[in-house]
């Protein structure tokens, strides 16, 4: 017997993929199955995600391997710049808090 798994994966308002019915976006569970995370795991991190779910992006991944690694690769790039800004806005707004109790 031969089924087709359904991909519960949409793209949300900034284009990320996230999955169907939440706000998990598809990079965090590509990046805990590559840290070695099984899909049991990944689901257990999550309420209201279904293990079923985790299984069916995991094999789409399989089988778009290529195109999935470049989304991955510029979805983590665009975190990283976001976590740079946002340290560098930290440190900014740290040293005029510093300035304000020395006054």
């Amino acid at each position: 017997m031969q089924t087709s798994l359904e991909v519960p994966l949409i793209q949300d308002v900034k284009g990320r993929y996230v999955l169907r019915g939440t706000k998990l976006p598809l990079e965090l569970i590509l990046n805990a199955y590559k840290r070695g995370l099984s899909a049991e795991r990944i689901a257990s991190q999550y309420s209201g995600i279904e293990i079923r779910d985790i299984y069916a992006v995991l094999a789409y991944y399989h089988d778009n391997r290529k195109e999935l690694d470049e989304y991955l690769t510029e979805q983590n790039r665009i975190s990283k710049q976001y976590s740079v800004e946002i340290e560098k806005n930290t440190a900014v707004m740290y040293e005029k808090i510093q300035t304000r109790l020395k006054q």
